[in-house]
């Protein structure tokens, strides 16, 4: 017979596992899902992932219209339109700086997005005015913020990432 103490050892060692995996948003939050399939994402969710050179991470509630076009990617997005979907930071960084803003769900943007080196490439590969892009994902982000403290978790993030984006301050991940 096993013991009851082997069994709750292996019932804390399995939910410590379990939320050191889990993903957070860019509020530090859990991340929350894009929706069903979306795309480039990992299951319902836009997660970060290193290897990912697409870096599909924004989490866009409805694909406009020419998406895919308008950002130098053929037509490919015209048969998802309306649909979620997760897609590459610099495309949103193009989309955003040339053509308009998209609407994003800010609860399913991982913390990676606005607080990451490799992020802060992929905003600068989609546009000279990057700067912008990262404005208008903290101004959209901030606005949908479920509280206070998530705003100052987000605040933080973007000051970190607009001050590496200058070229001065602390190093981001």
């Amino acid at each position: 017979m096993q013991s009851p103490m082997l069994f709750v050892t292996a019932l804390v060692l399995l939910c410590a596992s379990t939320a050191s995996a889990q993903h957070l948003n860019v509020y530090g939050e859990p991340l929350q899902p894009c929706g069903q399939e979306p795309g480039s994402g990992e299951g319902d969710a836009c997660t970060f992932r290193g290897y990912d050179r697409g870096a599909h991470q924004v989490c866009v509630t409805s694909l406009p219209g020419g998406f895919s076009a308008s950002t130098g990617q053929g037509s490919w997005s015209d048969e998802f339109i309306g649909q979620n979907w997760c897609i590459c930071i610099w495309a949103y960084a193009s989309f955003v700086t040339n053509s308009g803003n998209l609407p994003v769900k800010c609860d399913a943007l991982p913390e990676e997005v606005l607080s990451s080196r490799f992020s802060l490439d992929k905003f600068r590969m989609g546009s000279h005015n990057f700067q912008d892009a990262i404005d208008t994902m903290c101004e959209t982000c901030s606005a949908q913020a479920p509280s206070e403290a998530a705003r100052s978790v987000l605040s933080s993030s973007c000051h970190s990432l607009r001050t590496a984006a200058m070229g001065s301050g602390k190093p981001i991940m």
